[in-house]
């Protein structure tokens, strides 16, 4: 019946009557026949396999019995004969490998279903099409070993050639490792409830990762800027935050043959796609199950737990990276301890980031090299790294304080103008007055003039005007803004920042950043709302997380130079010590809160629509 629920379509063909395919579509469909006649066929697959092993065993045994009976009686030839036929018998290696099929596993626990519920899963390994026909395969990535398993053939059909010798030394990019955190859907959504402590350093970590994004937005404001995640992340970074326009975005695990960013600047990836211990021990049973010795999971209790029933960690592994100075870095990273599950591993999350960094194009990319800033505690080998950097060192300035970031999402919220009335009147939790604002343009080398040459002004455009009182003022937009005076006259009508003889002094758009172009809107970018849209749910975030940081803290701010902090915390929290807290950060913990309650009411709905739904089987 699930065989025919199958082949269902099979029965349509261009001959087909309009009323035998009304018939056809009138049938009842079945709800993961795929997955069940999977289900089944290795269950049969397997029950075969024991019955053979079975026979062999009772083969021998009445061979041995055999042997014992006719010694004496029958010539040595025929004894020799038979002791032949046993040795063979007994040589034969077992057709059931292993003392389990782990492709169908029972899950449980943490190991099951996000609602709680358990689950058993299913892996297999399908025979290629065209196998039967001469072919080339192609693959910048593959792994050998996996290449040899699904096409079978053996090792020497599959050549390796190295188009260059040093792939890290043949790149065109600068590359920045921010590794002192893992960067992890969990670290940053995790799950609902927790601790006070683990929501706010969830808060925390979300608007250190904003700021990231504004800073490499604006170093790089002269040409457009790729951030690489997954799309769960990209939704609670997006969630009440307007990203800054230079900013395209990408996702693991949909990013290979993307063309649309060899022109940008520069490449930001937050996290790495790492998939779950279960479907690593899926992938690795599928690929393993008919060797001899099967590779067994690393949850093979599946629930999540190791022996001594505490929660199953990855184990550690020892990572090379090199730096271009010729030093060798040593890092330790989570890492299987079987063969298949570190190669499967590795497939998942070194080579997306090698895909990731691969959209810049940086083979064949001449000029000026772009920049990729990789936030995770992992980083590809054979890549060279130019320098390693904790985050806060990175949002920091030269001289180790907060300005930096404060003026980076500042310029993010102004769409990109620098002008320190603008600052101000844009934010006041930032900047206490103009003239603070001014000071923080200063020692962040905002000076005005065209003719230095700073790292952090590289990415602007620097306008000037003729103030009422006849002084020379200026004003910096970051490159990437379009049509510019039109935008800039709009900005300083609407704060009534009156002047005559605005002119462009300096435009730092050049080179490959004239070819950058924005990537069309998809899907999660429709999801999330149009850009008015998100500057409403911003400033509707402001608002709640202002009223939450009032009602429940006080104000500790330790000079008018420093921005506006809280000493936050739960009334109900016993023993639990209060926050230092900022307006930013609160504000990504009102993010964080909505995104988890999006998640839970799709869960609900989801387990609603299978409670509801009508199973069949053909």
């Amino acid at each position: 019946m699930m065989r025919s629920a199958t082949q269902r379509d099979m029965n349509i063909s261009p001959d087909t009557t309009e009323e035998d395919l009304a018939e056809i579509c009138s049938r009842p469909t079945g709800k993961d026949v795929h997955e069940e006649l999977r289900f089944w066929k290795i269950v049969e697959e397997r029950i075969g396999l024991l019955i053979t092993d079975r026979l062999r065993e009772e083969g021998i045994k009445n061979m041995k019995e055999d042997i014992a009976r006719l010694t004496g009686t029958c010539s040595e030839l025929s004894l020799h004969r038979l002791h032949r036929e046993l040795k063979k018998l007994e040589t034969t290696p077992a057709a059931a490998k292993g003392k389990k099929d782990y492709r169908i596993q029972w899950l449980c626990g943490d190991s099951g279903a996000p609602d709680g519920s358990d689950l058993i899963r299913i892996s297999w390994r399908s025979k290629p099409n065209w196998g039967d026909v001469p072919f080339l395969l192609l693959d910048a990535s593959a792994a050998p070993d996996i290449v040899e398993k699904i096409w079978g053939g053996g090792r020497d059909r599959i050549v390796v050639h190295d188009v260059v010798q040093d792939v890290g030394r043949s790149l065109n990019v600068r590359i920045v490792g921010i590794i002192n955190e893992t960067m992890s859907t969990s670290s940053i959504i995790g799950s609902d409830g927790g601790s006070h402590k683990k929501m706010t350093d969830q808060g925390k970590r979300l608007d250190r990762t904003r700021k990231a994004i504004s800073a490499v937005s604006g170093l790089y404001g002269m040409g457009r800027v790729v951030v690489g995640t997954n799309i769960a992340l990209r939704r609670t970074i997006n969630s009440g935050w307007v990203c800054p326009d230079n900013v395209d975005w990408c996702h693991f695990g949909a990013m290979r043959g993307l063309d649309m960013f060899k022109h940008h600047a520069a490449a930001l990836s937050v996290g790495r796609m790492e998939p779950p211990t279960r479907s690593i021990d899926g992938l690795a049973a599928a690929l393993t199950y008919d060797d001899d010795t099967p590779e067994l999971p690393y949850d093979s209790r599946g629930d999540g737990l190791d022996r001594e029933g505490e929660q199953l960690k990855v184990p550690t592994g020892q990572q090379t990276l090199r730096h271009r100075s010729g030093e060798t870095l040593i890092m330790a990273v989570p890492r299987y301890p079987g063969k298949w599950a570190a190669l499967i591993q590795k497939q998942y999350r070194e080579e997306e980031l090698l895909q990731f960094l691969g959209r810049l194009r940086p083979v064949y990319r001449d000029g000026e090299p772009p920049v990729w800033y990789a936030m995770s505690s992992i980083i590809p080998e054979g890549v060279i790294v130019d320098d390693i950097i904790h985050i806060k060192d990175f949002l920091s300035s030269r001289q180790g304080n907060k300005f930096a970031e404060r003026l980076w999402d500042a310029i993010r919220r102004t769409g990109g103008v620098v002008v320190p009335e603008i600052l101000h009147k844009f934010c006041p939790d930032l900047f206490s007055s103009k003239d603070h604002a001014e000071r923080i343009m200063t020692r962040m080398r905002f000076t005005g003039n065209p003719e230095e040459d700073f790292r952090e002004t590289r990415g602007f455009n620097i306008w000037e005007w003729t103030g009422l009182d006849g002084r020379e003022r200026y004003a910096y937009v970051r490159g990437s803004v379009p049509n510019q005076e039109v935008y800039l006259r709009e900005s300083l009508t609407r704060f009534m920042i009156h002047g005559s003889s605005l002119k462009l002094v300096r435009d730092s758009v050049t080179g490959l950043n004239l070819l950058a172009k924005p990537r069309s809107p998809d899907a999660v970018e429709e999801s999330i709302g149009s850009r008015e849209e998100r500057i409403q749910a911003e400033n509707a975030d402001f608002n709640s997380a202002s009223l939450r940081l009032i009602e429940g803290s006080t104000v500790h701010t330790s000079s008018s130079e420093a921005e506006m902090r809280f000493l936050w915390g739960r009334p109900d929290d016993q023993g639990q010590a209060y926050t230092d807290f900022s307006l930013s950060e609160m504000k990504a913990v009102v993010a964080i809160e909505r995104t988890k309650r999006e998640i839970a009411s799709k869960k609900q709905l989801a387990l609603l629509q299978t409670e509801t739904s009508t199973h069949y089987t053909g």
